[in-house]
């Protein structure tokens, strides 16, 4: 199907609206967090912020989409149960950003809108493999299904514990799956649905990013999560492509992966598996001596490869997908290696510690390069005396003459 002016135009007229409304009624939210005491208090050493914030921000994100997916998409099946389980979970996400809810009420309202999804005919029924099709039968179609978007649902809130990260992989997955669509022939009407909710999200990432001035909170989070699972199965699952069950595996698989890993880490730790932690990939970037800015960017580019490698996968360039993620892993390994070692990691850059510290603690960025000054500096004294020792006798005096 072949795309024309008219609706090019008229696509993008739709995302920067979203993005606009997404961006000019975040600020509407904060006021109103603060009026219903949506506040997030750093009151434990797993939080990386040091003062409240206000934590419903994906209200802002949920009303842009839902208003203009009304005005522009077509009033569909799939529209209709996008809207109608993100509202169930923003409800939820609210209360739970107001006062913590129990894990089983979340997991229950979860069951509920996925149950919602699979009723209305969105499951994957098929496993495709050059060719050679898997069926499903129709409990382990339900069931996977379930599991698909109970998973990423949880994904997305899990990773949202940098300022601007989940709302940033949200962005790179919509648009990388949205590009995938758009591969399609013909392209599917949930393409501009996944267009509205990128650019949703790109309204609200200015106030979400680092110093974050609002989070969306589970609130967004959990709608986020929800919204492109239902579209990965509507959009990929059900394309009778070449291995097409990679493609959204390869999308999200960042949030997948730190959802899986943490939950047999938490199991076999003998801890609550539901229960939060400072045991995340984002914690441990930290740990390692990377800023919240350059921790998020390190995950951004990770996400970024791991999207690029889906679109390749779509076209069957096997042979590029694979070359970009060997690419990414030795990169990865080497800068790892970097950033275990004082020096190297000062050589490299990575020097700066994050300035979102505890209250006492905190440390400016001033203060933090004048350290990292005067240990050069300590570094280039040594360097001149090692040099002066090995100078024969008198090389002083004859500089001075000179």
């Amino acid at each position: 199907m072949q795309i024309t002016v008219n609706e090019i135009i008229y696509a993008v007229s739709a995302m920067l609206f979203a993005a606009l409304m997404a961006f000019t009624s975040t600020p509407i939210s904060m006021v109103f967090a603060h009026k219903i005491g949506a506040i997030d208090i750093p009151k434990d050493n797993r939080r990386m912020h040091n003062r409240p914030i206000p934590r419903i921000g994906g209200i802002a994100i949920y009303f842009a989409f839902a208003f203009t997916s009304i005005l522009f998409c077509e009033h569909s099946k799939t529209l209709f149960t996008i809207l109608i389980g993100g509202l169930v979970l923003a409800v939820v996400g609210i209360f739970d950003d107001i006062k913590d809810l129990r894990a089983w009420i979340k997991l229950l309202a979860q069951i509920a809108v996925a149950a919602l999804a699979v009723f209305n005919g969105f499951r994957i029924q098929f496993i495709n493999i050059s060719g050679d099709y898997l069926p499903f039968p129709l409990w382990l179609s339900v069931l996977v299904s379930m599991a698909w978007i109970i998973g990423m649902t949880n994904a997305i809130n899990l990773i949202d514990g940098l300022d601007g990260l989940s709302c940033g992989v949200s962005i790179i997955g919509s648009l990388s799956l949205l590009l995938v669509m758009l591969t399609r022939n013909p392209i599917p009407s949930s393409a501009i649905i996944i267009a509205l909710l990128a650019a949703s999200c790109l309204g609200f990432l200015p106030y979400n990013f680092y110093p974050a001035k609002t989070f969306m909170g589970d609130t967004g989070a959990l709608f986020l999560g929800y919204t492109m699972a239902v579209l990965s199965i509507d959009g990929v699952f059900k394309w009778h492509a070449v291995i097409s069950f990679v493609i959204p595996i390869a999308i999200f698989g960042y949030p997948l992966f730190e959802t899986v890993f943490s939950f047999f880490r938490r199991v076999y730790n003998k801890k609550n598996p539901f229960k939060g932690d400072k045991e995340h990939i984002h914690h441990r970037l930290i740990n390692l001596g990377f800023n919240q800015k350059q921790s998020v960017g390190i995950l951004y580019a990770i996400s970024g490869i791991l999207s690029l490698s889906a679109v390749m996968f779509t076209n069957t360039k096997l042979i590029q997908a694979s070359a970009m993620l060997l690419a990414a892993v030795v990169i990865f390994i080497v800068e790892l290696k970097i950033i275990k070692n004082p020096t190297t990691r000062i050589q490299g850059g990575f020097h700066l510690k994050d300035c979102n510290s505890k209250p006492g603690e905190h440390k400016t960025p001033a203060e933090v390069n004048d350290e990292v000054l005067s240990e050069n500096q300590d570094t280039s004294v040594n360097n001149i005396v090692s040099l002066n020792e090995n100078q024969p006798e008198g090389a002083d005096d004859e500089r001075e003459r000179q």
